[in-house]
């Protein structure tokens, strides 16, 4: 995975210890399009939050974290929602 790879590189360079996990996050069917827009403002709430929580880990220097943060926070607000407004609407038939 991609993010694994940029997460350890970065852990690496910094001195920092590797962490080895995939970014936590996991779809359920919605079962309507209501449903599955409320999911997906959820997921976009929570993505800010991991935004937050890297500036946070940034300007205490802890890289690594922050990177995760980051790229799961990309995630969440953009490539987990959109997903789940697909499921809501192929439910919604």
């Amino acid at each position: 995975m991609p993010n694994n790879l940029l997460i350890g590189s970065v852990e690496a360079l910094v001195g920092q210890s590797i962490i080895n996990t995939g970014l936590p996050y996991d779809l359920t069917a919605p079962a309507s399009f209501a449903d599955g827009v409320a999911g997906a403002q959820s997921l976009i709430a929570e993505g800010q939050a991991y935004f937050d929580q890297a500036a946070t880990l940034f300007a205490g220097g802890d890289y690594g974290d922050t990177v995760y943060s980051d790229l799961l926070g990309a995630d969440l607000v953009s490539i987990v929602p959109l997903e789940e407004l697909i499921l809501g609407s192929v439910a919604s038939f």
